[in-house]
């Protein structure tokens, strides 16, 4: 559809761009931006439209992907053909119906390896704080130890703390720990019973104001369950990095059923995004639900 037919999405709405994936919102009048296109091509997004307020329509698909925009913004669509062959087609929101499926697009193209973390060392104000070797770029282990915070961690401005009592991920993060800032020290404390559990459990500890800052800028924060969310720096990483963040947060929310099934419980919405669309290889097409 032209231009000039004013077609928008909401702000929140998440694009694939060079820097990631970016709200429209927070993309604004930056210049010099790179977008994933239809059949995976790169292309330059030169100006910005702000087509005022609309009316707006939401579409939702089974396992939760949604989109929101005016009522013609174009979806593009799979279905079969009047020769019963599959085939694409372009369709605006407001003519969306209940059981059509939506094409989502998974490549990871524009940033298939992993960010430099430079940018996100913490400047000390008080010279008296440790400093310690942080890790120039993204790695396995340290998003398997952020997947393992944003499960089983609890995150405040003067420590971060890590609780289980299972050996083998405890294992597995002071393992990771160790490689990610092998200069910095891990408390381990252990801890009888609280609350409703009747089993004593291990928490490990980071003290380090410096890596406890360092952590915070690339997107660990300070939430109660409902409102964690995937640190922002996963949205720019590499399958295999998000890869070891799924598997640190699955060990501390996942189970596996007597059937075999898998299943790790998703409190926040946005931790479920991450998990089925970034990279994750899932669900090329999605059926929508009222």
């Amino acid at each position: 559809p032209p231009a000039a037919m004013r077609y928008c999405v909401t702000g929140s709405s998440l694009i694939v761009t060079d820097g990631g994936l970016e709200r429209i919102r927070d993309i604004g009048r930056r210049k010099n931006v790179r977008i994933l296109s239809f059949n995976d091509t790169e292309k330059d997004a030169p100006k910005w439209f702000d087509s005022g307020v609309h009316p707006t329509i939401k579409i939702e698909t089974f396992r939760g992907f949604t989109l929101q925009g005016s009522v013609n913004h174009p979806v593009l669509t799979w279905g079969v053909d009047e020769k019963g062959k599959p085939s694409l087609a372009w369709k605006m929101l407001g003519g969306i119906k209940n059981g059509e499926y939506a094409v989502i697009n998974r490549s990871d193209k524009l940033f298939p390896s992993d960010p430099s973390l430079t940018n996100f060392y913490p400047k000390l104000k008080d010279k008296r704080t440790d400093e310690h070797n942080l890790p120039e770029k993204m790695t396995p282990n340290l998003a398997f130890i952020l997947g393992s915070l944003v499960a089983e961690g609890n995150v405040s401005s003067k420590q971060i703390g890590f609780s289980n009592n299972n050996s083998e991920y405890l294992n597995a993060f002071k393992t990771a720990f160790t490689k990610v800032f092998p200069d910095c020290r891990l408390h381990e404390y252990k801890r009888l019973p609280v609350g409703f559990t009747k089993k004593s459990y291990t928490s490990l500890e980071i003290h380090s104001l410096q890596i406890i800052k360092f952590l915070e800028n690339i997107g660990l924060v300070k939430a109660r369950a409902g409102g964690k969310t995937v640190p922002k720096i996963m949205f720019l990483s590499s399958r295999e990095s998000l890869s070891a963040f799924l598997k640190g947060y699955a060990e501390g929310d996942g189970s596996v059923y007597l059937s075999g099934a898998p299943e790790v419980c998703f409190i926040s919405k946005r931790i479920i995004w991450i998990c089925l669309k970034k990279k994750s290889g899932l669900f090329p097409k999605e059926k929508i639900k009222n």
